[in-house]
């Protein structure tokens, strides 16, 4: 099982966070989300730095709000979750809002925030392949299949403790051999 970051805005995406958790639940990975941190001596951003950190991958989801920016800070919680994704060397999987998708008025950033965010957006657009998404059961979809791909090219959670996507290998093996050689 890896574990998986995944990092957005949070009320503009709820519905598309639901659906990557449950998607990547579904093979076998934990995704790892500020939602399920617990009561601790520590700050926010510090806890999510930390998770980033130990996340064998991280899922940027950018849509058309840039973030919560705490006090004395210029960079959002989001963009810096991304940031410490790089400064780590964790692999990076984007996926960002299509440009013609509906989306809510309400939920889209205006003014320095909007700067911000075509600005982060052109970023990761050049430094990535982005994966750009209309619905969360698109979404979906796409990091299911975008961390399948990750698995395959990094050999990384194919095979987890003898077994793959459920299935124990030793197991599976012993029964093999056993039939094999029954008469």
């Amino acid at each position: 099982m890896a574990h998986i970051f995944v990092s957005s805005t949070i009320k503009d995406l709820e519905e598309h966070r639901k659906k990557v958790s449950l998607a990547l639940k579904q093979i076998g990975h934990e995704d790892v989300a500020m939602k399920y941190f617990v009561a601790e001596d520590k700050r926010p951003l510090n806890k999510c730095q930390e998770a980033v950190a130990s996340s064998d991958l991280y899922i940027g989801i950018f849509a058309l709000r840039y973030g919560y920016k705490l006090p004395r800070y210029k960079k959002s919680i989001t963009e810096l979750e991304y940031r410490k994704a790089i400064e780590c060397g964790i692999d990076c999987l984007i996926f960002m809002l299509h440009d013609d998708a509906l989306w809510p008025v309400k939920f889209v950033d205006k003014g320095e925030d909007s700067v911000k965010l075509e600005s982060l957006r052109k970023e990761l657009s050049k430094k990535h392949i982005v994966i750009f998404f209309k619905s969360s059961d698109e979404l979906a979809k796409e990091v299911n299949s975008a961390v399948y791909n990750w698995e395959k090219r990094t050999g990384k959670s194919i095979i987890r403790d003898g077994k793959v996507t459920g299935v124990d290998i030793m197991q599976y093996t012993e029964v093999i051999i056993k039939k094999i050689l029954q008469p």
